[in-house]
């Protein structure tokens, strides 16, 4: 554990850790809701919503 955090406070910049939190959030909270919306819809939209959730949770990684 100690060596995670030497590795993040001495070798990343102070502005990148909440930045990728940031976008890691946001990657996550679009995808729930696009998984959401594929679970209202049915058919082809479904896929549709579903594919989106994928490419978002799969960006944000």
């Amino acid at each position: 554990m100690y060596r995670a955090f030497v590795c993040l406070a001495a070798e990343h910049t102070a502005w990148a850790i909440p930045l990728a939190t940031l976008v890691a959030w946001l990657s996550c909270h679009t995808a729930l809701q696009l998984l959401g919306q594929a679970r209202a819809d049915q058919g082809r939209r479904s896929l549709g919503w579903l594919l989106g959730a994928a490419f978002s949770a799969g960006a944000g990684i």
